[in-house]
């Protein structure tokens, strides 16, 4: 018995003489962590960026189901820190012992919320209305497919032709002969249907490439006004157009998104909105009188950055339509932009808001009170068209533009716009 306890003995001697008492005796020193990065709703949240910091940093990236893992890591005091573009940061200080850690992390959106309702249904009738008299009356209306045409006097003549893709209606009352003493007419255009609200997205297309697509929408294109003066009504040969032009491809690169984004900036620093209320037949500012003026309604802001766009060699042009305004209860005429980027992406330029959410909202968002009668088909055309035109002897005839409509929206949510990243959010997160 005491040869066993002495050979025991021995042999511990030897043992703890190579490898020290403390190693043999002594713990895990490594920890690992796992788990998952989350919204504050429980989405996962892919590509966020997780770091462990310390005399060492450690960094892991989330998975696309936003899971992670961190294994033999030496255990102490760490501040852990989680970043994802269009998130606040996530920093905490820890103490980690030797063990598994698993933890789930949820990250609060960076943003800015737009409440916005994402479809309207809407009902519109426009046209002309008056009283006749002795008079050759003949009014121009676009016409769009889904629409139909309501005239009251059963002589109306009716033609119909296309500028690009657009049907327009041209009616003529001719009463010159003076078979009716008077003529109470109305000719309306009815259309109706729903609206979806829609957010672009850049699509890398350089202006070369776009400007090789769709050729026709970079010329300059007059316009005559009342005295039947043609003037520049897109003028992208303009002096200072050219500069300001130049200036913001030197900025932007060859990219027509940033070009077109860095333009719009531009035309609301440096311009406002002002509608002076006139009808029809008004004078219209050409882009030169803008840049002097630095203020002007929807088409004269539309025409003086359809030029810049030109100018920068990025395809441009005009939609003609009504807006339904919010917090309004009426129609007004109305015109915004499409540039081409690999498709053609609306602009709303009339909009009075702050620069940052004019960006947000108004650039690249197809609203859905934009409705749309007329597109320019990028030849002269366009420019050429006319209202109501008369020849009259003796009393005056009485003509008014005239507008309905009714409005429904529906389906409320929120543009979020999180760093470069803008969607639709059923919630804010």
């Amino acid at each position: 018995m005491n040869k066993i306890l002495l050979l025991l003995l021995i042999s511990s001697v030897l043992i703890f003489g190579c490898l020290g008492i403390e190693e043999i005796f002594s713990e895990p020193s490594n920890f690992s962590l796992e788990g998952k990065v989350l919204t504050v709703t429980g989405k996962p949240i892919p590509d966020a960026k997780i770091e462990l910091i310390s005399n060492k940093t450690y960094s892991s990236y989330s998975n696309s189901d936003g899971a992670f893992k961190f294994s033999n890591v030496s255990a102490g005091e760490y501040t852990i820190k989680i970043s994802k573009e269009g998130f606040k940061s996530y920093n905490y200080s820890f103490t980690f012992y030797p063990g598994d850690y698993d933890w789930n992390f949820s990250l609060v959106r960076d943003c800015i919320y737009y409440d916005v309702d994402v479809k309207r249904d809407y009902y519109v009738r426009y046209g002309y209305n008056g009283t006749l008299y002795r008079t050759d009356l003949v009014c121009e209306l676009p016409y769009p497919s889904s629409s139909y045409l309501n005239v009251s006097f059963p002589e109306t003549k009716q033609e119909i032709r296309y500028v690009g893709e657009n049907r327009v209606a041209s009616l003529r009352i001719d009463n010159t002969n003076n078979r009716y003493n008077q003529i109470r007419f109305y000719i309306l255009v009815d259309m109706k249907g729903t609206n979806t609200l829609k957010i672009f997205e850049r699509k890398n297309m350089s202006i070369s490439k776009a400007a090789s697509l769709m050729p026709n929408y970079l010329e300059e294109r007059t316009m005559a006004d009342q005295a039947g003066n043609k003037r520049k009504i897109i003028d992208p040969k303009n002096a200072e157009i050219k500069s300001i032009a130049e200036q913001a491809k030197k900025s932007a690169g060859d990219d027509v998104w940033e070009v077109a984004r860095g333009l719009f900036i531009w035309l609301k620093n440096n311009t406002k909105y002002f509608n002076q209320g006139g009808a029809d037949g008004e004078y219209i500012q050409s882009p030169a009188e803008m840049l002097s003026s630095r203020k002007g309604d929807c088409d004269e802001l539309s025409y003086l950055y359809i030029s810049l766009l030109r100018s920068a060699g990025i395809p441009a042009r005009y939609v003609e339509g009504f807006l339904v305004k919010e917090n309004e209860t009426r129609f007004v005429k109305h015109m915004w932009v499409e540039f081409y980027d690999g498709e053609w992406v609306p602009v709303e330029v009339a909009g009075t808001g702050r620069i940052e959410d004019e960006v947000n909202v108004n650039f690249g968002v197809e609203r859905n009170q934009h409705v749309p009668i007329f597109v320019e088909d990028g030849t002269q055309a366009s420019f050429d068209r006319k209202g109501c035109t008369y020849t009259f002897y003796g009393a005056r005839p009485q003509i008014s533009n005239y507008v309905y409509y009714t409005s429904i929206p529906h389906e409320r949510q929120y543009i979020a716009v999180c760093g470069s990243e803008r969607y639709l959010a059923e919630e804010r997160e």
